[in-house]
């Protein structure tokens, strides 16, 4: 090597040296004159430590914040732009996650964003960290009472022979509390109470006239008699579809009604009259169509149960149907998870659930299930082409093929006869303005007289069309897809994450998860992992709600939040020897229903609280009871001598498919047979039912509120009813 080459080689490496750091020199310089500025003004409120906000699991005041990213994974990959989250979200290309929310940046700002991406995303700030991210530990999750194993009490068995279960355990605590029980209720006062909690209705006066001493046999053959009752079902049923958000109609957007809705609700009242096993109750309804049956009839029945995952509302004009089928899921697997599982699973569809160890995987690993599932079809006919539909199911002998050949006949005669009456009745509607105005007219008169024939021809062609639909109910199916659902980052139907597959909550696994086939929905398997006696929720949960509904109030009074948000049990092992005999009783309710009116407990008379425990969690008195709304007006009825027995079948069967414009017609209906049986449309309620704190329609209620306003007695004052 020449003498000179060596320090030529080092003059070289000199001015690339020099040129890097010139390089570096001013790439720093460009993040901190343009691009910090930027994120400092448009990001950090809603993603920086020193704000204390990291949405979406994202802080922009660091490297190590972009570089590791939030929910969504890494914010840029340096010199890649398409790849880029960030590059993305500002140019508003990710539906929901358009940032910043209040409006788009500016095309300059965008342009600088641009040049700093695909120079490499040079930024200094290395001593920066990313986001604290709070890892859901199962193990610990699994400490909370309400995933602890369900466990009879050997404690009990040491009782005296004459002391019920329940009677030991509230005893127990009362005596630790320095608290004596209250005196049993007086005869008349019990006979009232046990029979509007059985039944909905009070008791025979002549029965309570003719029984002057109510003893042990005497009192257990009357609770007896309300057991075997038709009213039991028909009160018991109402408490079922309080949680099963029951409605004739769909409410939201498009207010249609639910045609066939009345086949679940007698459904639930016969089950219940039958005293059908509350594990198969559970099963029918979450999986009845894939249940294995021996007759047409039991088939159909298994069909109509699954109507429970149907009779939510749904906005069904909604475009986006992608946005739509997650939105239904949603609303299914919060309405499984508070009704059942006594768990707020909806909250964990946008991040992981921020208090109960339920991860998001969990919450999509249900979604999946439900996806593969068949709830939503296109229209069968109406005036708005957008709107979704229902699934139906035949009944009767091959039923499915004769409602499908009919449904496939029949479409496009159901599409101009529903716009044809759709067109009549807004015709009527303007010739009734007009008449208004020009009473004296006989034109008018004649014309108003026209619409209103013309608009009787469109319902009566819309009847025959109806009257010859075979007879179907509302039903899933499996889907013709089967399918994992990915994690949707922040709920928004178009930001996918990983694929998670089809399974059940890991923190209620016992100890490992069912397996979910390939090539079914998967719903089988959830209704088994439901009913399973290892499942420390379900026997807990409804065995909960019984006691509330006799009680006033739950062992847990949060009855549809057994989460660490909602309240622990008042008898912890009460609860759980109660759950465990219930399970070993083959899920018997009449049985557990039976106990608790039998304990002295629950005989105990109303008075006034003890100071040191004044809300009565020990259960030293019975708590008062008020009737409900349906208790109210089923009553007046049957003291007026006019309650009608049996269900009304056919009470929204005149209002044609795809229309709701005249549900309000059906607030005053003049049936008198039971509440339970009145239709139930949604945002149009009776009078008696919206002041009397009935149950909400849209959403799971275990427990109704309870208020006390002035209309409530102008309503005895002034109703005609």
């Amino acid at each position: 090597m020449a003498p000179s080459q060596p320090i030529q080689l080092l003059t070289l490496f000199i001015v690339i040296a020099w040129q890097v750091s010139s390089a570096r020199c001013d790439e720093t310089d460009f993040f901190r004159e343009y691009i910090e500025p930027l994120l400092k003004t448009n990001c950090y409120d809603c993603h920086s430590h020193e704000a204390g906000e990291a949405s979406g699991g994202l802080v922009l005041d660091s490297k190590a914040g972009w570089s590791v990213g939030g929910d969504s994974g890494p914010t840029i990959v340096p010199g890649a732009l398409d790849k880029s989250l960030l590059w993305q979200v500002v140019n508003y290309k990710r539906p929901g996650l358009e940032m910043p929310p209040d409006g788009k940046l500016a095309d300059s700002d965008l342009a600088l964003i641009q040049k700093w991406i695909e120079s490499g995303a040079m930024d200094p700030r290395e001593d920066g960290r990313a986001a604290e991210r709070k890892q859901i530990d199962l193990e610990v999750g699994r400490q909370w009472w309400a995933f602890q194993p369900i466990m009879a009490s050997s404690v009990a068995d040491q009782r005296p022979q004459a002391v019920s279960r329940i009677d030991w355990f509230i005893g127990q605590r009362l005596q630790a509390a320095g608290l004596k029980s209250e005196v049993q209720a007086d005869r008349q006062t019990l006979l009232r109470r046990v029979s509007y909690d059985l039944t909905g209705l009070p008791p025979n006066p002549k029965w309570v006239a003719s029984t002057e001493r109510l003893d042990e046999h005497a009192y257990a053959s009357y609770v007896d008699s309300l057991l075997a009752s038709t009213a039991f079902g028909e009160k018991w049923g109402r408490h079922w579809l309080d949680i099963a958000r029951y409605a004739d109609s769909n409410g939201s957007s498009f207010n249609v009604p639910f045609h066939n809705a009345w086949r679940y609700r007698n459904w639930v009242i016969d089950a219940f009259n039958r005293n059908m096993p509350i594990d198969e109750f559970i099963r029918k309804q979450i999986a009845g169509d894939l249940l294995p049956f021996e007759s047409d009839a039991e088939r159909d029945e298994n069909f109509i149960a699954t109507g429970y995952l149907l009779l939510g509302s749904k906005v069904l004009g909604t475009f986006d149907k992608e946005q739509l089928t997650l939105d239904v899921i949603d609303e299914q697997v919060d309405t499984i998870g508070k009704s059942l599982l006594g768990m707020t699973l909806g909250c964990a569809r946008c991040h992981d659930h921020k208090f109960d160890p339920l991860p998001q995987a969990d919450y999509y690993a249900l979604a999946g299930i439900l996806a593969s599932t068949s709830t939503l079809v296109d229209r069968i006919g109406g005036p708005k082409d957008d709107e979704s539909d229902w699934e139906r199911r035949g009944l009767g002998p091959a039923g499915d093929e004769r409602l499908q050949a009919f449904l496939k006949e029949h479409r496009y005669d159901w599409v101009k006869a529903v716009a044809k009456r759709f067109e009549a009745k807004k015709e009527l509607d303007n010739q009734r303005a007009k008449q208004q105005s020009h009473e004296d007219d006989a034109d008018q008169v004649e014309a108003l007289r026209a619409a209103e024939a013309k608009l009787q021809a469109a319902e009566d062609s819309l009847q025959s069309l109806l009257a010859d639909m075979p007879p179907h109910a509302m039903a899933v199916r499996e889907s013709a897809v089967v399918r994992d659902l990915e994690i949707r980052i922040r709920g928004v139907a178009a930001s996918k994450g990983d694929l998670v597959p089809r399974g059940f909550l890991q923190v209620a696994s016992f100890p490992e998860q069912p397996t979910v086939p390939q090539s079914q929905s998967g719903r089988l398997e959830l209704a088994e992992w439901i009913t399973s006696p290892r499942n420390p929720l379900t026997a807990r949960v409804f065995v909960n709600r019984v006691w509330k509904h006799l009680f006033r109030e739950g062992l847990v009074r949060s009855v549809d939040n057994f989460g660490t948000t909602g309240e622990e049990p008042s008898h912890p092992e009460l609860l759980d020897d109660l759950a465990a005999r219930f399970i070993a009783s083959g899920w018997d309710l009449k049985q557990l229903v039976r106990e608790m009116v039998l304990s002295e407990t629950y005989r105990r008379a109303v008075s006034t609280a003890d100071p040191k425990d004044p809300e009565n969690r020990l259960l030293a008195q019975q708590n008062r009871r008020r009737l409900e709304a349906e208790e109210i007006r089923d009553t007046l009825l049957m003291l007026s001598e006019s309650l009608e027995d049996g269900p009304n079948e056919y009470v929204l069967e005149s209002l044609p498919i795809g229309d709701a414009s005249n549900l309000g017609e059906y607030l005053n209906i003049r049936d008198n047979r039971r509440t339970v049986y009145q239709p139930v449309i949604r945002t149009l309620e009776p009078h008696v039912l919206q002041l009397f704190d009935a149950a909400s329609n849209t959403m799971v209620t275990g427990a109704r509120p309870r208020t006390v306003v002035a209309p409530q007695s102008l309503y005895f004052l002034n109703s005609e009813f």
